[in-house]
């Protein structure tokens, strides 16, 4: 039996260097119902922005199912604490249900103190352009599908985890913030194709709804992400 015990953890806030390897390149992929229908890749490397040191993400993304077909590649530069400082995306989107949402986007995402300027084109054309004001900081970015992004966010969230700790995040796609609440961390052990790895198990919570059950090893790196949406389970590959 494993025995589940509320842990305080500080990531970012004792100086722990991150998780990723620098210019290593991260697979995450994606499973519904035990069948695998797509993958994360993603890759971090140091960048200069506003003349300061900073980190660039970049990130590819496929998925394929019976109800739609996403690809998509994207950089986010952060800076040294995971606050975003700059977004580029382009992607295609298929979707059987929604043949309006079909095409190819671009968008560009800036940062500053106040908000984000978001700019989008669809098939080439304006297709959105706004300023989002951003007053409930610190925050972070994340995207559907887009687990380099999300297990940034997970690794920055976790600097002030006790037993439970809420971000706000920036949500590409719907160009909003939402919360991102982390809670109830155990240990626990995850079964890999190799080995078992002493992790942190966390359910976390995004809007305030209950999204799954993150496994995150003991350096802070996201292993496994069990949803509570359709049966998806999305792991790091060994």
């Amino acid at each position: 039996m494993v025995r589940l015990l509320l842990i305080c953890f500080y990531i970012a806030a004792c100086g722990a260097d991150l998780p990723y390897l620098k210019k290593r390149t991260y697979t995450y992929s994606i499973y519904v119902a035990g069948e695998q229908c797509g993958f994360s890749r993603f890759r971090i490397a140091d960048t200069v922005a506003a003349k300061r040191t900073a980190l660039a993400v970049t990130e590819t993304v496929y998925v394929k199912n019976a109800s739609m077909e996403v690809s998509s590649r994207t950089t986010v530069v952060y800076s040294l604490s995971g606050a975003p400082l700059y977004y580029s995306g382009k992607s295609r989107f298929t979707v059987a249900a929604d043949s309006a949402m079909n095409g190819f986007y671009q968008v560009s995402i800036a940062f500053i103190d106040s908000g984000a300027n978001v700019e989008v084109l669809k098939d080439g054309k304006p297709f959105r352009k706004m300023g989002v004001p951003l007053q409930h900081g610190p925050f972070h970015v994340i995207e559907g599908n887009h687990l380099g992004q999300f297990a940034l966010a997970v690794f920055f969230t976790n600097d002030l985890l006790v037993s439970s700790v809420e971000r706000q995040v920036f949500h590409v796609g719907s160009y909003k913030t939402i919360s991102l609440e982390l809670r109830m961390v155990r240990y626990a052990e995850l079964k890999t194709n190799t080995r078992l790895v002493p992790c942190r198990r966390v359910d976390y919570f995004l809007g305030g709804k209950e999204a799954g059950t993150l496994w995150i090893s003991e350096a802070g790196m996201l292993l496994r992400d069990e949803e509570r949406n359709g049966g998806v389970v999305i792991d790091l590959e060994d």
